[in-house]
């Protein structure tokens, strides 16, 4: 752990500022590491596109979230593990398209 530290402090320290042609704003080049590309990949996979439509567990996920507000218990009822459901539920709630489904199901109760 303290060598993965080290070496991320060690790449901080080597990016290069350099400055545009104006010398108005400076300009730190971009490192990126593997873990980044990593979590970018996943991220990618997990968000979708908006387009597309919610699966399975992801609809079941808002209409358990309806009825207590709880994300780690809705997660576990909607099928994701015990041990990732907060994190799971957590990055499910950060996604746009299951906000617009939650207040769409939201409004659809209050409308009835």
């Amino acid at each position: 752990m303290l060598k993965k530290i080290l070496y991320y402090l060690s790449k901080l320290l080597q990016r290069k500022i350099t400055l545009d042609k104006n010398f108005s704003e400076s300009k730190i080049e971009k490192e990126e590491f593997p873990e980044d590309t990593i979590v970018r990949e996943k991220w990618g996979k997990l968000k979708g596109k908006e387009s597309n439509p919610l699966n399975k567990r992801q609809k079941r996920f808002v209409i358990e979230y309806l009825k207590d507000y709880n994300i780690e218990k809705s997660a576990i009822r909607a099928g994701y593990s015990k041990r990732t459901a907060m994190a799971n539920g957590t990055t499910l709630l950060s996604l746009a398209k299951i906000n617009k489904a939650i207040k769409e199901e939201r409004s659809k109760r209050t409308n009835k």
